[in-house]
């Protein structure tokens, strides 16, 4: 997950997906959750910071069904320290795409979600400056 996510467009993006393709199953449960009953709040943000913790709407399996859920940004991450043998369990809040499967592998194959953004931002380091650069799909 990147570390700065923006979600301010999601529910007018898929309420236009919804519009066009009723029957897509993915807008079609977006709606009936956060827009046609209204029965949960989606997190809208202009900028999430994973250092913040932030709760974000998710899309996950749950007992066979798609459904959304609202959860707090952090991935477990434990470890063996070999000077001190013991376990240590922090949490992590990004991890790198090289590093993901050898430090996640069973929560990516058994429990990973779907996360509704608008873009995100990366830094980019010039001349000794940083430049935030948001990264999101052309239309």
């Amino acid at each position: 997950m990147c570390y700065w996510v923006g979600t301010k467009k999601v529910i007018k993006s898929m309420e236009k997906r919804f519009k066009k393709e009723p029957d897509n199953e993915i807008a079609k449960l977006f709606h009936e959750t956060f827009v046609g009953d209204n029965v949960a709040q989606f997190m809208e943000y202009y900028v999430a910071i994973g250092k913040d913790k932030p709760m974000l709407t998710t899309l996950i399996k749950e007992e066979g069904k798609l459904v959304f859920r609202n959860m707090q940004w952090t991935l477990p991450y434990t470890y063996v320290d070999a000077k001190a043998n013991t376990s240590i369990t922090r949490e992590l809040l990004n991890t790198p795409v090289e590093k993901v499967f050898q430090q996640h592998k069973k929560l990516i194959m058994k429990q990973h979600c779907l996360v509704p953004i608008d873009g995100y931002f990366e830094i980019h380091y010039f001349n000794g400056e940083t430049y935030p650069y948001f990264i999101y799909p052309s239309k």
